[in-house]
This record gives structure tokens, C-alpha cells and sequence, in this order.
């Protein structure tokens, strides 16, 4: 145990947990293995451990409202990844789009937790959109992120994002939908892989 201790104390709690749940997952997978006759494949505990991790992560930042820490222990750098794409069919001229992308940007990044640096805006103007059979002003947002989401948080959100588009664009909110996507970091490609 001399091993643990020296990681323990060389290490964030981050990496300490995902040290643990990588130790306990091959020493599950061995007395599986060994005492009941059940073998896995290396891939099938490589995707336990991801398994395990993606759910304390998970409730990690549910309870103490924490950053999320990447697989790999510290904070997640790029692994929430938030994109917001937001489609209207208003026109939009560049001062106002460099508006709404600019108080987007800072209201995912604030209510979600992560860096601006990580937050990707998409803005399409000029949009056909029939909104209860009318055509005036309306908005359609989608919210991609790994982690992150949840009811409270959602709430959030819209609330934030339809006041930014009443603001800017005089959109009302009862024109506005957004849907929330809470993706596993396989669906959510970066950098020539994926998450």
C-alpha cells in the first residue's frame, strides 16, 4: 500500500479517485475472473472504468456544484466541451451577432462552470422558422455538452439565453425553444479524435 499512499499524497483527490476506480475495476475484473469464472476483455474493463468515472464526475459536480474533472484527474480542460447553437429568422448584422455571441459565450461558461476558452457559440440568422403557425420573430437554441446539464442548470440557461435574444433581438421568450443534449464524450469529436 506503500504505492497508494505515495500517489495519495502526490496527487490531486481528482487523480486520486480515478486511481482508485482504475485499481478497483482491474482488481474486480481479476476476482470475476478468478472466482466465478467470468472473463472480460481489456476493452470491456477499459469501458467500465470510463463507466465508473463518468458517473463520479458526474455526481461529484451534482453535489458540490465542483468543476468536473476530466478522466484523467485535475480539472476538465476541453472534456465539457458546451456548444450553443442558436437559429433565428431575424436577420442579423455583425454588432449584434458579436453581442449575442459574446453574452452567450459568458452566460454557458458562468452557468455551467468552465472557461470561456472551452464555449462555442454558432449563431445562424435569417433562418426560416414558423413558430405556431406564425412567422414572426422566434429563436431555436441547442445545448451540447459532456456533463454539466441537469434540470437546474437547464432552467438556467434558457432563462439567461431568452433574455439575451429579448434583449438583442426582441425576441419574446415564448417564441424561443432550446433542447439540451447531455452527450457521452464518444459522440462529441475535438482536435481529429473523440473525447
Amino acid at each position: 500500500m506503500e504505492w497508494f499512499e505515495s500517489i495519495s499524497q502526490s496527487k490531486s483527490k481528482e487523480q486520486v479517485g480515478f486511481s482508485a476506480v482504475v485499481i478497483w475495476s482491474i482488481w474486480n475484473a481479476r476476482n470475476n475472473r478468478e472466482f466465478q469464472g467470468r472473463s472480460k476483455s481489456v476493452e470491456e474493463v477499459a469501458s467500465k472504468i470510463s463507466g465508473f468515472w463518468e458517473r463520479w464526475r458526474k455526481v461529484r459536480h451534482e453535489a458540490f456544484g465542483s468543476p468536473l474533472p476530466s478522466r484523467h484527474g485535475g480539472a476538465a480542460n476541453s472534456s465539457i466541451m458546451p456548444t450553443l447553437n442558436l437559429f433565428t429568422n431575424l436577420p442579423l448584422d455583425s454588432v449584434i451577432a458579436s453581442d449575442i455571441l459574446r453574452d452567450a459565450t459568458k452566460t454557458v461558461s458562468k452557468i455551467i462552470g468552465k472557461p470561456e476558452s472551452y464555449v462555442m457559440i454558432l449563431l445562424n440568422g435569417g433562418v426560416p422558422i414558423a413558430f405556431g403557425g406564425s412567422e414572426e420573430p422566434a429563436a431555436y437554441g441547442e445545448l451540447i455538452s459532456i456533463g454539466g446539464l441537469g434540470p437546474d442548470v437547464n432552467g438556467k440557461l434558457s432563462s439567461t439565453i431568452a433574455d439575451i435574444l429579448q434583449t438583442k433581438l426582441s425576441i419574446d421568450s415564448s417564441r424561443f425553444y432550446i433542447k439540451f443534449y447531455d452527450v457521452q464524450r464518444s459522440f462529441f469529436g475535438f482536435n481529429g479524435s473523440t473525447f
